[in-house]
């Protein structure tokens, strides 16, 4: 006996886009985990004042620079970018489940389908024992001259068109067994559970709109939106990158320490136009 929850478990376990999904799911919170990482340091080295002619031959007054940078993200983008990395896996899980949704919705119409075509074959079957009954008893009133012989006949006709609607009902549930079965790649040797065919019995609606999936995935889109502006303004603000290292001076032989900072100057870029786009994608 087939229920509809395991025709679920079945499709579900064996559909290969809701396995897709799942891996979607998983690659967005790798993006996630990349996302907080800082950025890397830098470590440089850089020779000067190298293989020159006559007094700077062979290195003799060479320096060399070995130093260690590290950008400073000051304007929230690791924050900013982490949380849209977030809002895109919520979106991604949505997705998902609006997805998983629509393929349980077709699952679920398919084995109503197969409940429907086995309470045919059950009804058909019943009306066939009901049209034998029926010709035995016209039959015994025929032989006993109470019924014309056209009773008999049509009593016959009765039963041979109650057999060809047994036959017809029952190829009518075999492949409606069979398209239920196609959602698992199975055979239809199963049969559906009439129990609740012939009863009503609606889940009570619910008023959160998270509740509704592809309301939550409309949600979790607008926060992405959000979440992406979030990202462009805080690329608009100026990141410094900071530097320390060593200086060694091959011709008196000295070392010194070497400090340094570098601001990129948003003159020409400012971000606004990303900024702009990723207004104009959330009103979208």
């Amino acid at each position: 006996m087939l229920t509809l929850q395991e025709a679920f478990a079945r499709a579900i376990s064996d559909d290969p886009g809701v396995r897709a999904l799942v891996q979607a799911g998983v690659a967005a919170d790798a993006a996630v985990r990349q996302a907080d990482r800082q950025p890397n340091p830098t470590l440089e080295a850089m020779t000067e004042n190298f293989g020159g002619p006559n007094y700077y031959q062979w290195g003799n007054r060479s320096e060399t620079t070995f130093s260690l940078s590290q950008k400073l993200e000051l304007g929230g983008d690791r924050e900013a970018r982490t949380r849209l990395a977030q809002r895109d896996a919520l979106a991604v899980r949505s997705g998902a489940e609006t997805v998983r949704q629509a393929l349980l919705y077709e699952i679920e119409l398919a084995y109503l389908d197969a409940q429907k075509a086995a309470a045919d074959v059950q009804v058909a079957e019943a009306r066939l024992v009901l049209a034998q009954e029926i010709l035995a008893t016209v039959d015994r009133r025929v032989e006993a001259a109470r019924d014309p012989l056209m009773a008999g006949a049509r009593a016959r006709t009765s039963l041979v068109d109650a057999e060809i609607n047994v036959e017809r009902a029952r190829q009518a549930n075999a492949a409606a067994k069979a398209r239920l079965a196609s959602y698992w790649r199975g055979s239809g040797d199963f049969t559906v559970d009439l129990t609740s065919f012939a009863t009503i019995d609606a889940p009570p609606l619910s008023s959160d709109p998270s509740a509704n999936p592809e309301l939550a995935r409309s949600m979790a889109l607008q926060q992405r939106a959000e979440a992406a502006i979030d990202v462009e303004r805080a690329r608009a603000k100026q990141d410094p990158t900071l530097s320390a290292g060593l200086r060694l001076f091959n011709d008196i032989d000295e070392t010194a320490f070497v400090v340094g900072i570098s601001i990129p100057l948003g003159i020409f870029d400012n971000n606004s136009a990303a900024i702009d786009r990723a207004g104009a994608q959330k009103q979208q």
